[in-house]
């Protein structure tokens, strides 16, 4: 959005020098080759410059307005946004958990339908998603996950949406119909009240001491800040002009303003920045736009009672889930324990291939992959390593002192926790990589890893003690089949994507 800007700053920015004088702006000129005199002059070292008033303050204030209408219309909007998003802003409990609650409303409305989405076949969508942001920054992937905010996540969004309402109704919403009147009239009063309209300068100089008549001054704010005073800019710093009889000779002497019959030299020791000036007329003004905006904005604010409904679903929606140490939407759901959240995705019962003898298949129930999502100062975080809810003693990736109790870490392939982002994708990539080490524990990359065949103190032949099945005897018996040494049998398993089988597929 284009800066606004105000006549003031424009005059300042061309000229090194000019007048103020009442309500007027006053050009410099060189004297008339013809040696016509001005009526108003400046003397100045033994020379004599005509004094030309132009357009007056509030001629300027209204071209000002005309000539950035699109940027005056682009700010009051984006104000008007503004206001309405600060309004709408939760104010009850909801604030005083947020952490949690917020942590939670993420989840459940970014996290789970990019995961959920998977029902409707985007694992290309996903893959490519994952590749992309593997080289983005923050901002980037951030942007690339509203970018794949298609109809599939939109789709899975919906349908969570539909079995948090059947889960937990949609509360009571107190129907005011003048509810958008009542918000727009607040933040009017709000503004009005914060307006300013006392001057910067006091008004020394009366208008008549200045013979101007009071009728002949029209209504502007730089007047309102100036009180229509007297001032010689030069080189940006703004000097009051007073009567010259009220000056030091040496003052008098140097510079004498003849405007309206009337003569005036600067005050050196009083004068101000005219670029503060100008900030103070170019809030004032913005402040006006604002108002005038709010006033003429009804369609702006007429969706507003749908959106405080749709605000109050959540929040009681929110709070009621908040209640839950579950919620399970088959593919994926979250867990709550000690205060953490772990959201998971569920992977089918596997026959996982073994990398040192391709005709062992060691077979493993359905586990749920998790990892832990908080929130905090203001946006969503993921710590430490995903996690395998269930009890899995003999799988030989888990860290060996809570194989047998359950939410054991995964082993990260020498893959850190920090480096992955605190983002949608970053967070669905963490858990990926998680469930292709669950579902390859006896990969080639598996098995260097751990020199010795030591998996965390363990040997792996002590880990691994389930019966090893045949492929046959592993398919027979409904097991997904996962290779880890490719044959050409196995071509068709081995172009499986990650993410197809992160869903047992």
């Amino acid at each position: 959005m284009a800066e606004l800007t105000t006549f003031l700053e424009r005059i300042a920015s061309r000229q090194s020098s000019f007048v103020l004088f009442g309500d007027r702006v006053y050009d410099i000129l060189e004297a008339n080759e013809h040696g016509e005199k001005y009526q108003d002059a400046l003397d100045a070292c033994g020379m004599t410059f005509g004094l030309v008033p132009s357009i007056r303050f509030a001629d300027f204030e209204r071209l000002d307005e005309s000539i950035q209408a699109t940027e005056i219309e682009e700010y009051s909007s984006k104000f008007i946004k503004d206001s309405i998003d600060s309004a709408l802003k939760p104010s009850d409990e909801i604030l005083r958990e947020q952490n949690r609650i917020y942590a939670l409303k993420f989840i459940m409305t970014e996290l789970l339908p990019f995961l959920l989405s998977k029902r409707y076949k985007t694992d290309d969508l996903l893959a490519a998603a994952l590749a992309e942001n593997a080289a983005q920054t923050a901002e980037q992937a951030a942007d690339t996950a509203r970018n794949h905010n298609d109809e599939p996540v939109a789709r899975a969004r919906k349908e969570i949406s539909d079995k948090l309402t059947a889960d937990f109704g949609t509360g009571t919403f107190q129907d005011r119909q003048d509810v958008s009147a009542e918000l727009r009239q607040k933040i009017i009063e709000r503004e009005i009240s914060q307006q300013r309209r006392d001057a910067m300068f006091a008004d020394t100089l009366k208008l008549e001491n200045m013979c101007i008549l009071p009728q002949e001054i029209h209504s502007s704010v730089l007047g309102e800040i100036t009180s229509h005073q007297a001032f010689y800019v030069l080189d940006g710093q703004a000097y009051r002009l007073m009567p010259a009889n009220q000056q030091d000779s040496q003052a008098t002497n140097q510079l004498i303003f003849r405007i309206n019959g009337r003569e005036y030299s600067p005050a050196r020791s009083n004068r101000n920045s005219i670029s503060e000036i100008a900030r103070e007329l170019l809030s004032r003004k913005k402040a006006r736009w604002r108002i005038a905006a709010l006033e003429r904005s009804q369609d702006s604010f007429a969706n507003i009672k749908d959106m405080l409904k749709a605000k109050q679903v959540t929040e009681h929606q929110m709070r009621e889930l908040a209640k839950a140490s579950e919620y399970d939407l088959g593919e994926c759901g979250f867990v709550l324990r000690e205060g953490t959240y772990y959201v998971f995705v569920r992977i089918s019962k596997f026959a996982t291939q073994d990398g040192r003898d391709p005709e062992k298949f060691w077979p493993y129930d359905s586990s749920r992959i998790a990892i832990r999502v908080g929130w905090a100062n203001e946006r969503p975080y993921t710590i430490y390593e995903a996690c395998v809810i269930e009890r899995r003693p003999d799988h030989p990736c888990l860290y060996e002192r809570r194989r047998e109790i359950g939410y054991c870490q995964v082993c990260n392939l020498n893959r850190k926790p920090e480096s992955y982002r605190n983002t949608v994708l970053d967070m669905i990539r963490k858990l990926s990589d998680a469930v292709n080490v669950v579902m390859h524990p006896l990969s080639k990359e598996s098995l260097e890893t751990h020199p010795g065949l030591n998996y965390f103190g363990d040997h792996l032949d002590k880990i691994l003690k389930q019966k090893p099945l045949t492929i046959e005897e592993a398919e027979k018996q409904g097991y997904v089949v996962v290779y880890v040494v490719e044959k050409a049998v196995d071509v068709r398993e081995s172009k499986k994507t990650i993410v197809e089988k992160l869903l047992g597929r």
